[in-house]
């Protein structure tokens, strides 16, 4: 936050202990997140699915598929699997995984590119994924 109203602009920061905030933000996230998107509707697991896309989702032209890797050497590796393995199925999209001891990657097989389309090209934000999902889907 910028406030230019006391002397001049400053900028506050706050700061966390890496601990702290993994105890008491990061653990609670993780223990209430899958059990608020299992109770949530559709709706919310395209939004949420929509923002990974944007921001972590890779596309593969040669195979005109999606990718969603995570990273299992981070903490939240195992979970972030689960999360995206449970909004896909929740969308009713079919993917295949490819694991190796650093990494586990959710794919999308050209085949579900217009079920993905449908359910979160509408709300991405990222325009250059949107037209590729959009162009792979046939629409």
């Amino acid at each position: 936050m910028i406030d230019n109203t006391i002397f001049g602009p400053w900028i506050y920061a706050v700061f966390v202990q890496n601990g702290a905030l993994r105890t008491k933000v990061m653990n609670q996230i993780e223990n209430t997140l899958l059990l608020r998107f299992e109770s949530s509707g559709e709706e919310v697991a395209a939004s949420f699915m929509a923002g990974v896309l944007d921001a972590e989702g890779g596309f593969e032209h040669n195979k005109k598929r999606v990718a969603i890797s995570v990273s299992l050497s981070k903490k939240s590796g195992t979970f972030e699997f689960e999360l995206y393995s449970n909004l896909l199925r929740k969308l009713g999209v079919k993917f295949f995984t490819v694991k190796d001891d650093e990494s586990i990657v959710l794919r999308i097989p050209h085949g579900q590119i217009p079920v993905l389309c449908d359910k979160v090209a509408s709300i991405m934000r990222c325009s250059r994924k949107v037209s590729l999902l959009q162009h792979w889907a046939g629409g």
